[in-house]
């Protein structure tokens, strides 16, 4: 229940878990979009099992563990890029290995963990832990060439850029953790529903063979599979099979825990997914029209000086997404004289798509920003043009709200005045 003091401590908990989990996932994916996805999709299973990890430390250890999973399914196939850089080649090389091994190293070189909360978190002994990671090193260094001397990859948390907006994460956290909260009592009731199904089919067959149908139900007590119906011909003075054989029958309907148990763990939850089983990703339900980014710009002083600093007002809007001040690579400031700002736009490579099947779109949170860039200008007559962005700069996956818009003006500055 929203409320409770155990939302209440998960809230209190979740900045640094958050940052655990991001952290180990941008050190196995190499981009910060993709960290901030893959974290938030660990976050909501901590906070739908809340209650049974009891404390901040068991669920850092879990949290850092299912991110570094999550990432490792995200991570390109080996050979599919030519990394530049270590955190770019270290998902496929991770990939390539079986997975304790995997998990192991990341662990304990990619997170903050002690070797006694990597063993916890993974369930298993220090010493098993050990002769993981002892057995994954020389492969995941055939698998890095040149990189393996880079290991271990203490990439500092402030180089790990998050342009999430915490609040609004929470938000889906709690949503999609709610999600995943309900689908043991889904699945509880599915089994339930279809036990008094077959049940009932047993009662309907057991009707029938009282009134002399020559059909018998066999079936093996312990099979996981529907009863196998056997049609057998019998003279008509056949005896009623006796209650035994319909006791058979109706122990075969019968699904054992274990069993439960281990179809629970295997099912893929098609919501909010990061499991390539289901399907192509899309937007459920669609998100709406995206509104565009309006963007308007005043300068001062008026009339301008030549080669002095103009300084401009430029106010941009977005209806629906927050303004991305730190874009560098699709916000730009066109002077009209041939130089911009930025040059050389700087545009992160776009993750692996690491999202399946439907997605709940964020909701609509709108914002606004002004900013007051400055540029020194010769006499003569320009054009000025200002673009301003919302939201992700890979916005197909992660954000359906991003977009832009510009502004020009005209800005003439007059020859100076000659000197008297």
């Amino acid at each position: 229940m929203r409320g409770s003091r155990a939302d209440e401590a998960f809230d209190r908990a979740f900045p640094d878990l958050f940052r655990a989990a991001r952290e180990i996932a941008y050190r196995i994916l190499g981009d910060h979009h993709a960290a901030d996805a893959v974290a938030a999709e660990a976050m909501a299973g901590a906070y739908a099992r809340w209650r049974r990890l009891r404390s901040p430390v068991n669920a850092t250890g879990w949290a850092v563990r299912r991110a570094a999973d999550i990432a490792i399914d995200a991570a390109p196939a080996p050979g599919t890029l030519e990394p530049e850089v270590l955190n770019e080649a270290l998902g496929p090389a991770l990939a390539a290995l079986p997975r304790p091994q995997a998990l192991a190293v990341a662990l304990r070189y990619l997170s903050t963990l002690g070797p006694a909360q990597v063993a916890t978190a993974l369930r298993r002994t220090r010493a098993q832990v050990d002769s993981d990671v002892a057995t994954a090193l020389p492969k995941l260094a055939r698998q890095l060439g040149a990189f393996a001397d880079e290991l271990p990859a203490t990439t500092p948390m402030e180089a790990i850029p998050s342009r999430s907006d915490t609040t609004k994460v929470l938000g889906r956290v709690h949503a999609r953790g709610q999600y995943l909260r309900r689908q043991p009592v889904t699945f509880v009731l599915f089994l339930v529903l279809a036990g008094m199904l077959a049940a009932g089919i047993a009662g309907v067959a057991r009707h029938h063979d009282s009134s002399s149908s020559h059909l018998r139900l066999t079936a093996s007590p312990t099979s996981t599979l529907p009863p196998t119906t056997a049609v057998t011909a019998a003279p008509p003075t056949t005896v009623p099979a006796p209650a035994s054989s319909v006791v058979a029958a109706d122990t075969s309907t019968t699904v054992d825990h274990a069993t439960t148990t281990a179809l629970h763990a295997t099912t893929t939850v098609c919501r909010n997914s990061m499991s390539a089983s289901c399907g192509a990703f899309r937007w459920d339900p669609p998100p709406g029209d995206n509104q565009p980014v309006t963007v308007t710009a005043t300068y001062f002083p008026s009339p301008p000086h030549p080669y002095e600093p103009l300084t401009f007002s430029v106010r941009s809007n977005d209806p629906d997404d927050q303004i991305n001040t730190n874009d560098r690579c699709r916000t730009v400031n066109s002077w009209g004289d041939g130089s911009s700002d930025p040059q050389q736009p700087d545009c992160p490579r776009c993750p692996t798509p690491g999202r399946y099947g439907p997605w709940t779109p964020p909701a609509k949170n709108g914002g606004s920003h002004v900013d007051y860039p400055a540029h020194t200008f010769a006499p003569g007559d320009y054009t000025v043009t200002f673009r301003r962005v919302s939201g992700d700069p890979c916005p197909d996956e992660t954000d359906p709200y991003a977009s832009e818009g510009t502004v020009s003006i005209s800005v003439h500055v007059p020859q100076p005045p000659p000197n008297g």
